[in-house]
């Protein structure tokens, strides 16, 4: 009869919200079968619209979802303070009589490793926290991994010193919406390679676009020949940059990608 079947379809989405969906669903279509044998077809309706209303705010997987979505990119802001250590292992100072002026390059080396590792770890457990988050849209995802990170850049950018809201604007602009366009764009592609593909390109294009609306603040006059190195000139030598200017915001872009990528692609690939 066609009100048990739209009683079963309500149950059937209002489970979809649980992270143990499967099971809560079988005991909801049992609660549905037995108001429809005995013959309480307005009690079973409103059992099922009851459900499909409500929202699980206390379920483990919502709680797993926000815990991540907010704290994660805070994580990857302490996990790009504690991957400077190395640089603190590695020191120049120490190394500079042993292996003279590639010193520097050790240190510097050392330090970007240690925060590739830390940011790889950090989209490892991404994988395992996005298998809990309710959407499955593309844009929905992309929006809601980026939306938390944008305090946090904020936060990061003013940590440089050249900042100024005047400098920093295009970049808090760029970034988050350009990210959210790489992620969206990955998360539409069904093939796992072709969408990490498209998501580290876009990455670093939508990087190295956000530096380049910096450094027409601070570099005169502009050399645009050599713009599209930029991004790459910092990772490289970043202390002997234009003007000695210096932004830790492509360090936490660097630790922001992989985490990012990593959740939106397991969270999209995961069956409801």
């Amino acid at each position: 009869m066609m009100s048990y079947r739209i009683s079963q379809w309500l149950v059937d989405f209002a489970s979809r919200r649980w992270s143990d969906h499967e099971e809560t669903a079988r005991e909801w279509r049992a609660e549905l079968h037995e108001l429809a044998a005995l013959g309480h077809r307005g009690e079973m309706l409103r059992f099922a619209v009851s459900l499909a209303v409500s929202r699980p705010f206390f379920d483990r997987g919502i709680r797993i979802t926000a815990a991540a979505l907010l704290l994660a990119p805070v994580a990857a802001m302490v996990l790009w303070v504690l991957s400077h250590a190395a640089a603190i292992i590695f020191s120049e100072d120490l190394f500079m009589n042993i292996i003279g002026e590639w010193a520097f390059w050790l240190s510097e080396t050392a330090t970007y490793l240690a925060m590739l590792a830390l940011a790889i770890w950090l989209a490892l457990l991404a994988r395992s926290w996005a298998r809990h988050n309710p959407l499955r849209s593309p844009l929905a995802l992309a929006v809601v991994v980026v939306i938390p990170s944008v305090p946090v850049l904020v936060f990061s950018a003013s940590m440089g010193n050249m900042w100024r809201l005047d400098r920093a604007l295009p970049e808090l602009l760029i970034w988050p919406l350009g990210f959210a366009l790489t992620l969206w764009a990955a998360a539409s592609t069904k093939r796992r390679w072709t969408a990490w593909t498209i998501g580290l390109i876009g990455a670093f294009i939508t990087a190295q676009v956000a530096i380049m609306s910096v450094m027409t603040h601070v570099t005169t006059p502009v050399d645009w020949a050599v713009s599209p190195l930029w991004l790459v000139s910092y990772f490289n030598y970043r202390a002997q940059m234009v003007n000695d200017v210096v932004s830790p915001t492509p360090e936490f872009y660097l630790m922001m990608t992989p985490y990012a990528l990593s959740y939106v692609l397991t969270a999209r690939r995961t069956p409801m």
